[in-house]
């Protein structure tokens, strides 16, 4: 079967986010803790968010075909988890592109609502398109 090596895939890949994880909040917590700053502590969310993505898939995979009401609400979970990661990177970098934490210890709101916005409007528009994708291949 073409998946037979998923899970062992999932494996490495979880070891990699552990490793990165552990690192980052070590440095951060730890060794640079007078130099750190809200968004570095606000970016360490992404590979959390990652690392619990790829653990889910791990288990996932293990659980496969699926077939229990148990296992179809941990994919669905597993689901919003994989798309909550994505979104939180890209305000990371947005709010690090305006400058948060860096050049300036807070935002206006003027800055968080363009951000929000920016950010719904991109999810928005990948919304419409796979729902246009989907009409088109029916």
């Amino acid at each position: 079967a073409p998946y037979d090596s998923a899970q062992q895939v999932h494996a490495i890949v979880t070891f990699f986010w552990v490793a990165l994880v552990a690192a980052w909040a070590l440095v951060i917590f730890k060794l640079s803790r007078s130099h750190t700053r809200d968004i570095h502590r606000f970016l360490l969310f992404a590979p959390i968010l990652q690392l619990v993505d790829s653990m889910m898939g791990l288990i996932s995979d293990g659980l496969c075909p699926w077939e229990h009401n148990d296992e179809k609400t941990l994919k669905t979970i597993w689901a919003i988890v994989h798309v909550l990661r994505e979104p939180l990177l890209l305000l990371g970098l947005l709010l690090l592109s305006k400058g948060w934490s860096i050049t300036r210890e807070s935002l206006s709101w003027r800055d968080v609502a363009i951000s929000g916005q920016l950010i719904a409007l991109l999810y928005s528009s990948v919304a419409v398109q796979l729902s246009i994708r989907s009409m088109m291949l029916d």
